[in-house]
């Protein structure tokens, strides 16, 4: 965005002369000599803050170093991710802060127009030149936009606490894991049903991989550890919902059909295990918007995706998150499990009618 901007900015008024370092400075000149001599024949400085570097040490440096250089001096911030509210208490907050809006960059071209003094231009002429060569700005601004962003740890703890500094508690991250895939896989309900010492409860939709024949041996004990206090139980997208309800559960047409075919499956499963399904299984007819599995004191937890019809997509290969039940958050999802079930129906009879 700098090597954007130091191109952008003689278009727009004609009497700037910007100096970038990455462009500027010759290959095997020295680095810091060579910032330190400019910046005695500079008058402002510029500096692009984004959530990787608004807690490196050399940011603060550097905006101290143009401050004390500078004739006249004045830093300008420009933020490529961050609020102002994040600058709040960073020593760059005490300097003049610029967001992306084309207000704000009108704002700032008009105050670096003012401080060429007799080489500046009218001010009529600077907005149309602003509005002319906006578009240019602001289509490589979308363009950068959609680069990857860095993914390092030092990334997440800086919008972490940027996100702190607003007054939100800060997250225990070692209670957090993010995974890009395989929510409602054989895999994932393997590892859930090897590891539950207490309890699993399941807010899904049709719940089909967990009763598949892949879980016999969790299920062949599962009455046992039923009798000494373990708690099992599943909520199914009642087969009889309205058809709101199921267009916005799944993409499938027939979807009523598969919930009382995975049902009766389930059923089966659950008599084999000695289990008797009404204790286990009810039944919701609400829209749902998330899908939750909840692993002693660990809740699992993806939001269900739609189409642009408002299809739901399917959650096999979906990413989800885990979190501590320590967490109020955590408490919350458990939370809405139990009302959930408290709300649901006991009809197991007449779900397996056809």
């Amino acid at each position: 965005m700098a090597n954007v901007f130091s191109d952008w900015l003689p278009k727009v008024v004609q009497g700037l002369r910007p100096w970038i370092s990455t462009k500027d400075i010759s290959k095997g000149k020295r680095w810091f000599d060579e910032i330190e001599n400019k910046l005695k024949d500079l008058n402002v400085g510029i500096i692009f803050v984004t959530y990787d570097n608004i807690n490196a040490p050399w940011i603060s440096f550097e905006a101290g170093a143009l401050s004390k250089s500078l004739k006249n001096s004045r830093v300008c911030s420009i933020l490529l991710g961050p609020k102002p509210i994040d600058l709040l208490e960073h020593p760059l907050g005490q300097f003049q802060l610029t967001t992306l809006d084309k207000g704000d960059i009108l704002a700032l071209m008009d105050s670096l127009n003012t401080d060429l003094e007799d080489d500046a231009i009218p001010k009529s002429i600077l907005e149309e030149n602003f509005e002319k060569y906006w578009p240019q700005l602001h289509d490589k601004m979308i363009e950068i936009s959609k680069e990857a962003i860095d993914a390092s740890e030092e990334n997440l703890r800086n919008i972490i606490g940027s996100i702190a500094r607003v007054g939100l508690p800060r997250p225990d991250l070692e209670s957090v894991a993010v995974f890009d895939e395989g929510f409602e896989s054989h895999s994932l309900y393997s590892a859930i049903l090897s590891v539950a010492e207490n309890r699993i409860l399941v807010l899904g939709r049709k719940n089909r991989k967990l009763f598949d024949k892949d879980h016999k041996n969790f299920f062949g004990s599962l009455a046992e550890k039923v009798r000494i206090g373990f708690d099992f139980r599943c909520l199914f997208l009642d087969p009889d919902s309205s058809s709101l309800v199921l267009r916005a559960a799944s993409k499938d047409d027939d979807l009523r059909i598969e919930l009382l075919d995975c049902i009766e499956r389930a059923r089966d499963v659950m008599k084999a295990s000695g289990l008797d399904p009404v204790n286990h299984f009810r039944f919701y007819s609400i829209q749902r918007t998330m899908v939750t599995t909840i692993v002693d004191q660990a809740v699992l937890y993806t939001p269900i995706r739609t189409d642009g019809q408002g299809r739901a997509q399917p959650l096999t290969r979906a990413g989800f998150t885990v979190i501590g039940g320590q967490s109020r958050f955590a408490g919350d999802l458990v939370q809405d499990f139990e009302e959930i079930w408290i709300n649901s129906k006991v009809k197991w009879e007449k779900t397996s009618e056809r």
